[in-house]
Parts: C-alpha cells; sequence; structure tokens
C-alpha cells in the first residue's frame, strides 16, 4: 500500500469535519497531485449536482409511474398512513382514531403533508415522494461530507453516488419513515455538536424506532471525536435528545391528550414482542420461516455483493492498520451497519435494507478507493 498521511488517524479532532482537510486514501492531499486535486474539486459540485438530480429524479420518476397507472401506492401509505392522517385532520388523535407504530416524528411530517395536500390523495403522494427525493438527497451530501471531513474526499463522492444508486434499486424510492431517518442519523455522525448530534439520533429513533439501535454507537464514536470528557460530552448528547423526545410527545399530549401519548410511547417502543409475533405467524422471520427467510436474505446479500466485499477491504485496512485507515469511522460505520441490521431477522429484506445501507455505502467507498489506490500503486512499481 502506498504510504498516505495518517490524518484521519484516531485522535482527538475537536474541530469541524465537515471540511476536507484531510490526506487519507481516496482524498486530495497537498503532497499529491495539484493537478489532479484541481481537478477533483473542480468537479465536485457538478458531481454531487449529479447525485442529487438522481435522487430527485428517481423519485419524479416513481410519481410518473403512479400517474400512468404503472404502481400504486405501497401498502402502509395507502392503509394505514393516508387513513391515519385523514383522521387526524378529521378531530381523531394519532394512535387512537387509527392504529400506527411509527413515532411522532414522522406522524407529524405524515399529516402535514395530507394537510398541504388539502385531502387530495395524488397531491398527498407527490409532496411525500418529493420529501423522501430531497431526504435521500441530503444524505447523500452527508455522506460525503462525512467521509471528506475525515480526509477521504474521492471516497466521500463515491460514497454519495453508491447512495443514491443503490435506493434506485432497493426500495429507497418508497415512501417510508427510513429514508429522513438515515439523513438525521448520518448528521449525528458527522456534527461536532453534542447537542446536535444527540438531538439528531433522537430525531432519527422518532421517526423510525430501530434507528435507535445505532445511539450507543454514534455516541461512542462523537465522544472519540470530541476530544471532550466522556462524561460531559455524554451528559449534553443525553440532555438533546431527551428535550427532543419530550417534545414530541409532548406535542402529542399538548394537542389529542395523554392517552393519545401514551398509546404512541406503547404502540412505537413497547411492542416489540407484538411486532415480532405478527411477522413470525406470516413466515417473514428466522423463526416463522427459516427457509423462506434465508432465501430472501440472500437474494437481498447477492444484490448487494458487490458493496459488502468493498465494505470487507475498508475493515481489513482498518484491522491491518493501512496507513490513512486508522480512523474510528470504520469500526464506528461497521457497527451500525450491524446493528442496523439486527431487525431483519425479524422481516427480511424490502425497506429494512434501507437503514444499514447509510452504513454500508461509506465503508464500500472506501474499500473501493483503497482497491484502486492499491492497483495504481503496483502499476507505479512495475514501472
Amino acid at each position: 500500500m502506498v504510504p498516505d498521511p495518517a490524518n484521519a488517524s484516531d485522535g482527538a479532532d475537536p474541530g469541524s469535519e465537515s471540511e476536507p482537510t484531510g490526506s487519507g486514501p481516496g482524498s486530495e492531499s497537498a503532497s499529491g497531485s495539484g493537478t489532479d486535486a484541481g481537478v477533483v474539486a473542480g468537479h465536485r459540485s457538478a458531481w454531487l449536482f449529479g447525485v442529487v438530480a438522481i435522487a430527485l429524479g428517481d423519485m419524479a420518476l416513481r410519481f410518473s409511474e403512479y400517474l400512468a397507472g404503472e404502481r400504486d401506492a405501497q401498502f402502509n401509505t395507502a392503509e394505514v398512513w393516508w387513513p391515519l392522517a385523514r383522521e387526524v385532520l378529521a378531530g381523531g388523535a394519532p394512535y387512537l382514531a387509527h392504529w400506527d407504530n411509527k413515532p411522532p416524528l414522522f406522524q407529524f411530517v405524515n399529516v402535514g403533508v395530507a394537510a398541504l395536500s388539502g385531502g387530495n390523495l395524488t397531491l398527498y403522494l407527490l409532496a411525500f415522494w418529493l420529501l423522501v427525493g430531497v431526504a435521500n438527497a441530503a444524505t447523500a451530501v452527508l455522506l460525503w461530507r462525512w467521509l471528506a471531513g475525515r480526509g477521504f474526499e474521492r471516497a466521500g463522492l463515491v460514497a454519495a453516488l453508491v447512495y443514491v444508486c443503490f435506493l434506485t434499486v432497493g426500495n429507497g424510492h418508497q415512501i417510508d419513515p427510513r429514508p429522513f431517518a438515515n439523513c438525521c442519523l448520518v448528521y449525528g455522525f458527522v456534527t461536532t455538536d453534542r447537542y446536535r448530534s444527540g438531538a439528531a439520533v433522537a430525531a432519527a429513533g422518532l421517526l423510525t424506532q430501530f434507528a435507535l439501535l445505532a445511539l450507543p454507537v454514534v455516541l461512542w464514536y462523537r465522544i472519540r471525536r470530541s476530544g471532550m470528557a466522556a462524561t460531559r460530552y455524554a451528559l449534553g448528547f443525553w440532555m438533546a435528545g431527551g428535550a427532543v423526545l419530550v417534545a414530541s410527545f409532548g406535542a402529542v399530549a399538548l394537542r389529542w391528550g395523554g392517552e393519545a401519548a401514551l398509546a404512541g410511547v406503547r404502540y412505537s417502543y413497547l411492542s416489540a414482542g407484538r411486532y415480532a409475533a405478527i411477522y413470525t405467524d406470516a413466515g417473514q422471520s428466522l423463526l416463522g420461516n427459516p427457509a423462506v427467510w434465508a432465501y430472501e436474505e440472500w437474494q437481498t446479500l447477492r444484490a448487494q455483493a458487490f458493496w459488502l466485499a468493498c465494505a470487507g477491504v475498508a475493515v481489513f485496512a482498518w484491522y491491518r492498520r493501512w496507513e490513512g485507515y486508522r480512523t474510528p469511522l470504520v469500526p464506528a460505520a461497521t457497527l451500525a451497519f450491524v446493528v442496523l441490521s439486527l431487525p431483519r431477522v425479524i422481516r427480511h429484506g424490502g425497506v429494512y435494507s434501507l437503514l444499514p445501507f447509510a452504513m454500508l455505502a461509506p465503508l464500500s467507498a472506501l474499500g473501493l478507493c483503497a482497491l484502486l489506490a492499491e492497483r495504481v500503486a503496483a502499476t507505479e512499481r512495475r514501472r
């Protein structure tokens, strides 16, 4: 491996990670080719613009298919979220007038979109698909900022592209809370402010409860990167997260009563056993039908095989201490990918791949750039 400055090391960095100042693998260092760095810098905006265009264009395609009668609104949208929003707008209370197990922050988004659509399903779908596209694009840009801030400029650009391209074929076009939760989770990793990080992770968990599985990983990573005493950082992190949680359920209680707020807590976070039993009985979980579950998971993993292999290279590079790869970003993204994949034991494939892929994309990009860098270095050694 060609020696690279280890700017992306394990050392503390109390400053912002939003500026690509490092020179790790997949980056443009001051010691590297100035022409090459200038080319990449000159095309960065165009690259990110293309990533955003892909994310929004995919949503436009889905909506045009719906208008042409080639696509229906998925089950949750048609049978749960749209009816719930209409019940709430008619004077009912969320969780009581119509059941749903999504936390209140997603309910606010859902009811808000329905209100803006004026009760028109077509406008509701258009607005929601647009918001999903914006969330996907924002997550892609945040992935770039996360890696670029650690010195992995090229890898960050690759991660942004990998993420949106996967979503075009991996159910990322569906109306679902996970695209919004991904945006919040990645921001929780990116921001250096403990209050913003805690609030972002709490917001992710208030969009989809499964996002909270990554909370310990985000906290560990941010403490490691902050240079601040662990207790002090964790206190601010938990205070901000708790404030967002209380404000969300408090808003439900103030607007629709304490019974609705308690029902929201119960359905969102205290009904995991009932939720697992539903999919076990339906034969979609590992316990319900191991053969079907294994087949569906194999299909999902096969579609992601190349990116999983690239991610394996990034983990190997971190483990073997390749210069420039001893960064807590790699174990943090790996651990987050693992814990966010756990719900797939309950229900295979589908949108359950969306949360983990936000962590797989940066790992895959790092591994791919490492392989390309090694190939270039080997070619230069042979000259």
